[in-house]
């Protein structure tokens, strides 16, 4: 499982195949992070290459709930709780599935990406 999106790099190189290499999280904080990490292709990776360390992403995770507070309720994030919190996360779906569509619905750098 990876995701595939061209993302050029500052120099140049567009890279198109990302893969989550680690992650942490905290369910009594409802925080964390995924990191993904890129190569030039799926054939690349395929071929034993190493991914572009410099271009690795680190995507954060967490909850900020202000549902309590009269008037501040528009500024709850739930993401931590909406894909990972054990109800949601260890599912049918899995939890890699449930962090690559997390970072395809949340990380900007990601929408549009494709399963691959």
């Amino acid at each position: 499982m990876a995701l595939y999106k061209e993302i050029q790099t500052p120099i140049g190189i567009t890279l198109t195949y990302w893969r989550i290499k680690e992650f942490s999280f905290n369910n009594v904080d409802k925080r964390g992070h995924i990191i993904v990490v890129p190569y030039i292709s799926k054939a690349s990776r395929d071929a034993g290459n190493d991914y572009v360390r410099e271009e690795s992403k680190k995507i954060s995770v967490f909850d900020h709930d202000y549902s309590a507070q009269k008037g501040y309720e528009q500024n709850t994030i739930l993401n931590y709780s909406n894909y990972f919190a054990p109800d949601k996360a260890f599912t049918v779906e899995g939890l890699y599935a449930a962090m690559y569509r997390y970072i395809k619905e949340n990380a900007p750098d990601f929408e549009g990406a494709e399963d691959i």
